[in-house]
Order: C-alpha cells, then sequence, then structure tokens
C-alpha cells in the first residue's frame, strides 16, 4: 500500500492526547497498575490470533521503524482491514474470516451449526475452533492461549501482592483463577462488588462483535482505570433509580441480581479488544446474563475519552450537518446523560427468550443481537433520561441539549458502515425521520427536540420485543427495513467523507 493511500486511510482518525493524572495513586497502587499493565499486554497478544488470522504475519511485516504509519494503522484496525468500512481489506491482504480467528478460515456457518449439535462446546464464548482429521473441535482459551494465560496469570496474582483494599485483592485473585479454567462467573461477581476508591480494571474475554459468524465467541481485552471520586453524586442518584426505570421500561423484565454501580472513570491503559477499531467511551458489564441474573452489573463511563470524543468528532459532525440552532446545542452534558444512561439500559429489558429461563437473547437472535441490543440501549436510554427529567433529577431545561447531541452522536456512529453502533443508530434515525422528528432542510437537520423522546421510547418497545420473542428472522428483517444508510442519511455521510470517523488516541498518563 502507498503512502499516499495509508495517509488517505490515516486522515479518518483525529490523532488526540487523552489525559489521565494517576498523581492521587500511592506507590503500591502504582505498582498494581505496573503489573497490569504486564498482563494486558499478554491479553493483547491474545487478541491479535482471535481477531485475525492475519493479524500477527501483518504486524511483523511492518514493524521496521520506516513503516511506522502503516503499523499504526494495521493496529488501529486489528489487523490489514479497514474497520471504519467494515474491515475491507488493504490492497494485498486477504479478505477477512467472519469469524475471524476463532474458526478456521474455511469454516461456514452451516457447518459449525452442524458440529455444535454434536459437541456444544464449538459455540462456547471462551473456545477456539480448530478442525482436527477434517472434524470441528472446541479447544478452551486457557488451553489454545496456554502460554498468554500462564503469564496472565502470573501477573495478576503480583498485582494481587501489592493491593491493600480487599475487594481489589479478591477481585484480582478469582480473575487469575478462572483464567485457568475459562469460567468467568466468581470473578464477574468479584468485579461488581470492586470498590477500590481509586482503581478499577477489567480483564479477559468479553465482547462478542469480533465473531460476525456466529456472534458467540468473546474477544480478549484489558482496561485500567483511574476512579474519580468527585463525579459519583448523580450516578449514585441514578443507581437508586434503577429499579424503578427497569420496570418502565420493561415491566416484564428478568429479576436481577440487584447490584447497578455505576462508576465514572478515566482510561489509564487499554490493549486487545479494547483498544482497536471503534474507541468505546463507556462499558456496562459482564454481558453473562446469569450473573446479570444472580448478582447484577457495573456500568463504567469514561470521562476523558468522552470528552475527547466530543471535541474532536460529535460536534465537527454535528456542525457539518445540523441546522446552526441544533448544532450550538451539542455539549458534553447531554452526550454524558445519553451514554450514562445507555450504558444502565443494556442491564434493562429481556434477558431470556419468553418462556424460557435459560435461553438468552442473545443465542436466539445469533448475528442480529449486537445491532438489536446497542438499538435497544439507545432507544431506551433516552426515553430513561426523559423521564429522570420530568422527575427532576435531571434539568428539564436542558432536554434540547439532550436531543440535539444525541442526533449529532448518531450521525457520528452511522459512518461506521455496518459495524453493529452504525446499524443501530441508523435504526434511531430512520425511526425518528419515519415519525416526522427529523426534517432535511438546506440549512440542514433540523430536530424536532419535543417528539424525540416519545418516538424513542416507542421504538425501544419494538426492540425489545423483539428480543423476548427470540425470533432472529424478524429481527433481522426490521435491521433491513431500519439499519441501512440510505437516502438523506447516504448523502449526509457523503457530505463528511473528509472529517475524521474516529479518535487515535494516545494516553498521556502523569504521575505513574
Amino acid at each position: 500500500m502507498d503512502k499516499e493511500m495509508v495517509d488517505k486511510m490515516l486522515s479518518r482518525f483525529a490523532p488526540v492526547d487523552v489525559p489521565v493524572d494517576c498523581t492521587p495513586l500511592d506507590d503500591e497502587r502504582k505498582q498494581i497498575v505496573k503489573e497490569l499493565i504486564r498482563a494486558g499486554d499478554e491479553v493483547a497478544d491474545i487478541f491479535w490470533e482471535q481477531t485475525s488470522p492475519d493479524a500477527k504475519e501483518w504486524i511483523q511485516r511492518y514493524s521496521d521503524p520506516n513503516h511506522k504509519d502503516m503499523l499504526a494503522l494495521i493496529k488501529m484496525n486489528g489487523g490489514p482491514y479497514d474497520r471504519l468500512s467494515h474491515f475491507k481489506p488493504f490492497p494485498g491482504a486477504k479478505p477477512r474470516p467472519k469469524g475471524g480467528g476463532f474458526y478456521p478460515r474455511d469454516v461456514t456457518k452451516a457447518e459449525v451449526e452442524a458440529a455444535a449439535k454434536k459437541e456444544p462446546a464449538i459455540l462456547d464464548p471462551y473456545t477456539m475452533v480448530v478442525r482436527r482429521d477434517g472434524k470441528l473441535t472446541a479447544l478452551p482459551y486457557h488451553e489454545y492461549f496456554k502460554e498468554q494465560t500462564t503469564r496472565i496469570v502470573d501477573a495478576l496474582r503480583a498485582a494481587a501482592a501489592h493491593a491493600e483494599n480487599r475487594s481489589l485483592r479478591t477481585y484480582l485473585l478469582s480473575k487469575a483463577e478462572d483464567f485457568l479454567q475459562d469460567n468467568y462467573f466468581n470473578s464477574d461477581c468479584d468485579w461488581i462488588d470492586l470498590d477500590d476508591p481509586l482503581l478499577d480494571v477489567v480483564i479477559g474475554p468479553y465482547e462478542v462483535y469480533e465473531d460476525e459468524l456466529m456472534g458467540t465467541k468473546a474477544a480478549h481485552e484489558a482496561v485500567i482505570m483511574l476512579n474519580l471520586p468527585k463525579q459519583q453524586d448523580l450516578v449514585r442518584q441514578v443507581e437508586a433509580k434503577i429499579p424503578e426505570l427497569s420496570e418502565w421500561v420493561w415491566p416484564y423484565s428478568d429479576p436481577a441480581g440487584g447490584a447497578t454501580p455505576i462508576r465514572v472513570v478515566d482510561s489509564i491503559y487499554r490493549s486487545g479488544d479494547g483498544a482497536v477499531g471503534y474507541q468505546f467511551v463507556a462499558f456496562n458489564l459482564p454481558n453473562d446474563p446469569v450473573v446479570r441474573r444472580e448478582k447484577g452489573a457495573k456500568k463504567v463511563l469514561h470521562r476523558n475519552f468522552l470528552q475527547a470524543r466530543l471535541d474532536k468528532i460529535i460536534r465537527p459532525v454535528g456542525e457539518a450537518l445540523l441546522i446552526p440552532e441544533r448544532a450550538a446545542e451539542i455539549n458534553f452534558d447531554g452526550l454524558f446523560k445519553f451514554v450514562l444512561m445507555h450504558e444502565n439500559c443494556h442491564s434493562m429489558g429481556p434477558q431470556f427468550v419468553k418462556g424460557t429461563k435459560d435461553v438468552p437473547v442473545g443465542a436466539a437472535l445469533k448475528e442480529s443481537y449486537v445491532a438489536i441490543e446497542e438499538a435497544k440501549a439507545d432507544t431506551s436510554g433516552m426515553a430513561t433520561a426523559g423521564l429522570l427529567m420530568e422527575q427532576g433529577l435531571f434539568e428539564a431545561d436542558k432536554a434540547q441539549g439532550l436531543c440535539s447531541t444525541f442526533v449529532a452522536a448518531q450521525l457520528r456512529a452511522i459512518r461506521f458502515q455496518g459495524e453493529a453502533h452504525a446499524i443501530a443508530a441508523q435504526i434511531s434515525l430512520a425511526w425518528l425521520a419515519e415519525q416526522g422528528v427529523l426534517s432535511f432542510g438546506p440549512k440542514g437537520i433540523d430536530v424536532d427536540c419535543q417528539r424525540v423522546l416519545p418516538a424513542l421510547k416507542e421504538l425501544s418497545g419494538r426492540l425489545m420485543q423483539l428480543q423476548y420473542e427470540g425470533n432472529q428472522s424478524n429481527a433481522a428483517e426490521f435491521i433491513e427495513k431500519y439499519g441501512i444508510t440510505r437516502g438523506e442519511f447516504k448523502s449526509a455521510v457523503d457530505k463528511i467523507h473528509d472529517q475524521p470517523v474516529e479518535l487515535m488516541p494516545t494516553i498521556i498518563v502523569k504521575g505513574l
């Protein structure tokens, strides 16, 4: 790939320094962070094999300092593919298998489904699928990645030895044990209970976005975080509202474990699935529906990445596409509240298919699940934000800013062309346009903010009904109708084709 093409592809990312001040950490916690970074580097090595059968080869090919821009592009995309164009292969690269590196390159979905009937572990989230003697079989992660797993466990135990906070030490030790058996129930529960005043960490296999073949394989990531206690007042009040909001969103909600902690943090370190392509600004974990039912879930908002996304991506998109009055309303408060409620709503709604206690929605909807789940969180998140405004917890006079910021954020997201978050954002925008809430004119897109929240509440109900029914064909039809970028939205995307699509962050750590 020539320099001109490399530069053009790099221009789609906005370089940004993302600061984090670790001076509040004492010496023991600083040592914990260093051990966790050691573990995180091993996690990254695992991820490069999971995401693609070719990623490591391409990294080695361009490891020479003379190819630093090409290497940065490969690392940002998780291999020789353009994630901003749904894994379009780089010139000279083979197409990325839909199953990444989790399955043999030439495997078909039908072959996996047939083999899974005889060996259910083939669809287990924590196995690699290989072909032996012409047949597919599953190998647990801790066996397939034995060397990396051994080093991760060693680093986690070394970190635990420096932990004075009991909940942090408990989590690190249970996570080490769970890495050795690929059953993360105990450490997931311990993570929800983790309450160190300054440090938080997630490490292990979590999200299934990399598996576009079956939508079941969890990819490895590591994220080390600095807690921000001064940011917790509002989120504690929201925490207290979760049971009420859950009932309001979906009256048939599956019983939850009750723990719904929310944390506001700055990212210190990201690796593996947490560092490539789409730069998350929040997450709601764990994803395991059994853990959610028995224990609960934790929501984490990354303040430093939220600010960077607003400044470098969302505001420029809004200024280019919205009418000036709506663009002027885009603000951090609106983005923070939308993301806060989006993450909370991942824990709401159906977790299991109607009439069952052991068929997770994700297993039923398969490859349609992630987009439908993200759209549910988008829409119900905005609806619950509206309810909190009615109740006085959120300022009602900031509704205009919330809605304008939401639309700008969704316009930013649809540029990812086929990625789950892009499909989810397009579902919301297409629905709002169909309801007449969005209008297109010569000065840009206008937003009828008084109608945004009721329209999204109705849409969230439709999406949760799709989840409850567990019919993959119906979910796919809904995505086909609302989730494909067409018409005026395609024109909007084309209008900002020269603007950066995503961040290329460098985390600047002070005081470590």
